[in-house]
Parts: C-alpha cells; structure tokens; sequence
C-alpha cells in the first residue's frame, strides 16, 4: 500500500522521461500532482478534507500552504503557493484545453516550480 510521499515520488520520477520524449502535457499534468500529494502528505491527519474525502481539493491547497504546514517559514509558504498556482494554471490547460499550445518550455518550468514546491516543503526527492 502506497501513501502521499510514494505517489509525489512516483509522479516526479515520470515527469522527466516523459519531457525527454516530448509528452510534455503529461509532463506538467505529473509535475503537478508530484506537488499535490506532496501537499496532502504534509497536511494528512491534520486536517479534515472536505466532504470526508480521503484527499485534499484541488482549491484547498493554497490555504492548507498558508496555514496548516507547521515548521514553513513565511517566505516558503509564499513561493510553495506561487509554485503551485504556476502549476495548478497550466495543468488546467494541459489537461483541458486542447488548443492550448503546451511545449518543452512549460515542461521545464513545470520541473522547475515542483522543485521550488517539495523544496519550500521540505520534500525533496531528487
């Protein structure tokens, strides 16, 4: 049985193959989710998710960043937020807006802001 910090492992371990191959939508749709469960496994058992979920909604995330990670310092609750805003934005529109031209460049940011995030977090992984 898994938990939240294998699956951010998980989804950042497919993250950069998939950018290597060119799939750079699943790129940042993983970048994202590494943050995520990265997220839910800081604030699991601490906090009750809504509707008595077993996870976080995605809406949820910025306040659990704010105000419901111990140890965070003022400056890293601010560029985990900023982090997952950027991606949160573009997996919306890598996953749901077809039109929406997603190339090598949201793939690296993608990268570069779920570094930002597991670092500001206290979760690094690679």
């Amino acid at each position: 049985m898994g938990d939240w910090v294998e699956m951010s492992r998980e989804c950042l371990s497919a993250a950069s193959p998939l950018r290597d191959v060119g799939y750079w939508r699943a790129c940042v749709n993983r970048c994202y989710y590494a943050a995520y469960c990265a997220v839910a496994a800081r604030v699991a058992g601490r906090v009750t998710f809504r509707d008595g979920k077993g996870n976080p909604g995605h809406g949820d995330l910025f306040a659990y960043v704010m105000h419901n990670i111990a140890g965070l310092t003022t400056v890293a609750r601010h560029s985990v937020r900023k982090a997952l805003s950027a991606l949160q934005k573009d997996r919306i529109s890598a996953d749901y807006r077809p039109q929406a031209c997603i190339g090598s460049a949201d793939a690296r940011a993608a990268l570069r802001n779920t570094g930002i995030a597991l670092d500001g977090l206290g979760m690094r992984w690679t």
